[in-house]
């Protein structure tokens, strides 16, 4: 027999300005699925206007959406995951 690790994902769509947001929590970098894997630098995520992105983070821990349009922060907590995925 062989051990299968199963996986959970949840695909929450919130309705936020993407010209004006930013998201904290996933500064250590990661890895750009659209780019053929590219680890991606460390910093802030501030480019989404505009962009598709498939972005791949090998941690987790909370995420908070800043969406300065909509005069708000959402908070993103995940307890025993290893991953995030921003798309």
């Amino acid at each position: 027999t062989e051990t299968i690790t199963p996986e959970l994902a949840l695909h929450a769509y919130w309705a936020v300005d993407a010209q004006a947001l930013r998201i904290e929590g996933i500064e250590e970098g990661g890895i750009d699925r659209l780019a053929d894997n590219a680890q991606l630098p460390a910093g802030p995520f501030e480019e989404l206007a505009g962009q598709t992105v498939d972005r791949f983070y090998p941690f987790a821990g909370d995420i908070v959406l800043v969406d300065a349009g909509g005069h708000r922060k959402i908070t993103l907590r995940s307890e025993e995951s290893d991953k995030s995925v921003v798309w």
